[in-house]
């Protein structure tokens, strides 16, 4: 359930009950975007393996589940191919082309739940300078409520993040009417100093084409090879 539903069941629904269970589908359901934020497409089988750690569901109905939430909330898809194999993957890739091209899912970097489901909310980009500069922009510049922050982070920067994993000149593109449609700007420099900075905070994000590595960790990793030799 996505946090502006779940904040609406909080004001209508006192049962605490009701509220517990509705809070831990929420989870359940961030923890698969967060798959899908982290490796873009993933085989049905790997995302079971994994997130029955976490979840207690029989294969068929995890199954059942997840291509009912791809349907109703529309925000990654489910593709099987010719063997019957079913992925999991972001909206950002059209066709079984583009999934063959991005399903790297043995080769990655392996995360817990836990930091997948902080990759999704952004908690993992809280130790990152890029993103704290991010939010101190946002903080100055412009009144954000309590809470607002993940609405500024699953629509403006995730949209941004998925098309840079893809192509970097279309991701810059985008930004521009993205922004425009939650955020106003006092004048073009502004404007451009916000952009840098959403820019920059990306470079720390996990790359589907780097095996869960960013950018800048992929850099850093060239520059300390080249010293060395």
């Amino acid at each position: 359930m996505p946090v502006e539903l779940l904040n609406t069941f909080k004001k209508k629904i006192k049962s605490k009950k009701v509220l517990e269970k509705v809070k831990n589908n929420t989870n359940e359901y961030n923890l698969l975007l967060g798959f899908i934020a982290t490796y873009g497409v993933i085989d049905f089988e790997f995302f079971y393996n994994k997130f029955s750690t976490t979840y207690n569901y029989e294969k068929d109905e995890l199954l059942t589940r997840v291509k009912n939430l791809s349907a109703f909330y529309n925000e990654f898809k489910v593709f099987t191919d010719k063997t019957n194999l079913v992925y999991i993957a972001s909206n950002s890739l059209k066709n079984m082309t583009e999934i063959k091209k991005y399903f790297k899912t043995d080769e990655y970097k392996e995360f817990s739940n836990e930091e997948i489901l902080n990759i999704y909310t952004f908690k993992y980009m809280e130790k990152f300078l890029s993103y704290k500069k991010l939010k101190k922009f946002i903080d100055r510049h412009y009144y954000v409520e309590k809470g607002s922050f993940k609405v500024i982070n699953r629509f403006v920067l995730l949209p941004y993040i998925y098309d840079y994993q893809i192509d970097i000149k279309k991701a810059k593109k985008n930004l521009n009417p993205l922004i425009d449609k939650y955020f106003e700007f006092k004048s073009d420099k502004h404007k451009e100093k916000f952009i840098s900075l959403i820019e920059n905070m990306a470079l720390d994000y996990p790359k589907w084409t780097l095996k869960g590595n960013s950018e800048r960790k992929k850099k850093n990793v060239k520059k300390d090879k080249h010293k060395k030799s």
